[in-house]
């Protein structure tokens, strides 16, 4: 007979499927209406969807737990999606490579702690599952604080195009 699929196997398949969707999403969307607003979008979305998503988990049920994954996750990989569009118009072209490079590395060393700390946080306090929901809503608000303030003042002058893709990679005497 067939080998059955274990429950987390299952979990992991559909979550892998719908982030990989949602990551295109979100690049689609920031093609039509721009990247900064789907990202402040889902940045404030993701004030609240911990909570929910956690309470959702918290029922003990394997359409419950996938149901919990896709409400938290939602926010995450469609601001994922149009992340690279941000990052592409945030720099001028000559920077644009160390500068998406730099942003990439901090996060990574950054967000790849979180999960320690949260084990660490769990491990202290039981069954409590309060401080995660707390701790991705403290990332939010956090990157909602940062992305106001690095876009304040970086709006281009009248007749001025911002850094982004429409920039020529030509000087401007032509040379």
């Amino acid at each position: 007979p067939p080998k059955r699929h274990s429950t987390q196997y299952t979990v992991a398949w559909t979550s892998a499927t719908v982030y990989c969707v949602l990551c295109l999403f979100g690049g689609w969307l920031a093609d039509r209406v721009g990247s900064r607003p789907v990202i402040l979008t889902c940045l404030v979305l993701l004030l609240v969807s911990p909570a929910v998503g956690v309470m959702a988990v918290s029922v003990g049920t394997v359409p419950a737990l996938l149901a919990g994954i896709v409400i938290v996750s939602f926010p995450m990989w469609v601001a994922w999606g149009a992340a690279p569009a941000y990052f592409a118009d945030s720099f001028p072209i000559r920077l644009r490579y160390t500068g998406v490079s730099l942003a990439g590395q901090a996060s990574t060393i950054v967000g790849g702690l979180i999960p320690l700390f949260l084990t660490a946080v769990l491990a202290g306090m039981g069954s409590a599952t309060w401080p995660v929901a707390a701790t991705t809503s403290g990332c939010a608000l956090f990157g909602l604080v940062v992305m106001v303030a690095l876009t304040r003042g970086r709006q281009a002058a009248p007749g001025q195009r911002p850094h982004g893709a429409a920039e020529s990679l030509v000087p401007a005497g032509g040379e």
